[in-house]
């Protein structure tokens, strides 16, 4: 697991536990709020999670040169 990968699940790990104490919060108190905040770090910790869709390699059209011009003989 890359360092990238640890912090990433750090992070989700980090906004999962806040969601869980954002919905005791919510039953407990009887109010709606903090139930819309665990619903946003919920979201945020799985984008975390998701992996990156691969780059597709973009080829980029080489420049073609133009044929040089040629001249009509002279009669």
């Amino acid at each position: 697991m890359t360092t990238n990968t640890r912090v990433r699940w750090g992070l989700a790990v980090i906004l999962f536990f806040a969601a869980i104490v954002d919905a005791y919060l919510a039953m407990s108190e009887s109010v709606v709020w903090p139930a819309v905040l665990a619903v946003v770090w919920l979201g945020i910790a799985g984008a975390l999670i998701t992996p990156r869709p691969a780059s597709p390699a973009i080829e980029v059209p080489r420049p073609r040169t133009a044929p040089a011009p040629t001249r009509a003989a002279h009669v």
